[in-house]
C-alpha cells in the first residue's frame, strides 16, 4: 500500500494482530518474509527501509508494513 499512515491506522482496528511488521523490529534485526527470503534490516530512508538480502548480498527497499518473522542466526 502506498499510503502507509492509513494502513497503520486501519491495522489498529484489526482483530487478528498476530503478526509483526518490519517497522516493529529493531535495527540490524534478521527477518524472513512470506516467500522465504531472509533479510537484515539496515537503515530507514524516507518511507521505506533499506534491507540486505542475505543470500545474494543485494540491498532492497522494503515497506515498513510488510509482515515478517524474526529469525535467530
Amino acid at each position: 500500500t502506498s499510503n502507509t499512515e492509513l494502513l497503520i491506522t486501519m491495522r489498529k482496528y484489526d482483530d487478528h494482530q498476530d503478526f509483526i511488521t518490519l517497522e516493529d523490529l529493531p535495527h540490524d534485526a534478521i527477518f524472513k518474509i512470506d516467500n522465504g527470503f531472509i533479510f537484515k534490516k539496515v537503515e530507514k530512508l524516507r518511507k521505506r527501509y533499506k534491507c540486505l538480502r542475505l543470500d545474494n548480498k543485494r540491498m532492497y527497499l522494503v515497506s515498513p508494513m510488510i509482515k515478517v518473522v524474526p529469525v535467530e542466526i
